[in-house]
């Protein structure tokens, strides 16, 4: 099973963008709960926030059943106070470093293969941060989608026996 925090990690290694602009990947829980990017808010100025809670669904398709994972990532990158040019640069740049994400993962999607792994990506759905965000704050987030089988044929030693 691929950790992807540390797939992002290493992912702004790799990506010139990320590094060239310093991007540094954290952890958070949802949008509502960003205390990683916060805490580091006074020493880096933008962020690789990869979500570590998941949505999934079980469902079934050619007689076997998977697990979808709905994985969510955070582009943050800071501008300069009420400078509305800097803010548009900053939007541009977390656009631009999405679609080279989006490469990356397409590129490294036999790997993932190779674990039993299934990237969607004919599906992959971002939304820009509007208005005030976080304070000199802009960016967007994505998600995309794995798919991985599993097994749910009853077992009756996992079950204890009706009385």
């Amino acid at each position: 099973m691929i950790n992807f925090h540390d797939y992002f990690a290493t992912l702004c290694r790799r990506n010139r963008m990320a590094a060239d602009h310093q991007f540094c990947t954290v952890s958070c829980s949802g949008i509502n709960h960003l205390d990683s990017v916060l805490n580091r808010y006074d020493t880096d100025a933008n962020f690789v926030a990869v979500d570590d809670v998941c949505d999934e669904a079980t469902f079934r398709d050619s007689g076997g059943w998977f697990k979808r994972k709905a994985y969510t990532v955070f582009l943050l990158m800071r501008y300069e106070h009420d400078d509305e040019t800097d803010r548009q640069r900053k939007m541009d740049i977390c656009r631009e470093l999405l679609r080279q994400f989006q490469s990356g993962l397409l590129n490294d999607a036999p790997r993932f293969v190779k674990e039993g792994l299934y990237v969607q990506m004919d599906n992959i759905r971002s939304r820009e941060m509007g208005g005030i965000f976080l304070t000199d704050c802009t960016g967007l987030y994505f998600m995309f989608y794995v798919d991985e089988p599993v097994s749910i044929v009853y077992n009756p030693e996992e079950w204890n026996e009706e009385p």
